[in-house]
């Protein structure tokens, strides 16, 4: 994983600040996720570079109050944009295992994918798709 941007984890702990029961998007593997993330896509690394350029340059060192009303102007500015930011971020931080952590303990039920360890399910019956007789067992 890259190494956490500054600029990056004022962002996303502005999106996500956390509270007594949530962490922090910084104190999650949120920030390196994000980078990598954004590394790889070139819609989402085009909205950083964006984001970048419209916040103030002071943005990391402001008061978490004036970095929210910065991004709600950057928001209204491009939606698009901040939707492409916001939906990674989220996708991110919700699979973190801290916040996995916390999403068990308040629903009671394992945060995870059902399979492998959920219901058996029969063998898939390729003949549905390719004229094949019968499931194939695998």
């Amino acid at each position: 994983m890259a190494a956490p941007d500054p600029f990056l984890g004022a962002v996303l702990t502005s999106l996500l600040p956390g509270d007594g029961t949530w962490p922090s998007a910084t104190s999650t593997g949120l920030p390196s996720w994000f980078g990598d993330r954004a590394a790889k896509m070139p819609a989402l690394a085009d909205a950083v570079a964006w984001l970048r350029s419209s916040l103030p340059a002071n943005f990391t060192t402001r008061a978490p109050a004036e970095r929210e009303a910065d991004l709600r102007s950057c928001e209204a500015k491009d939606p698009h944009r901040f939707s492409i930011l916001t939906t990674e971020a989220f996708n991110g931080y919700y699979i973190d295992p801290a916040v996995l952590s916390v999403i068990e303990g308040k629903t009671g039920f394992p945060a995870r994918p059902p399979q492998p360890t959920g219901h058996r399910l029969p063998p898939f019956d390729f003949s549905i798709i390719d004229g094949r007789k019968g499931p194939v067992n695998t």
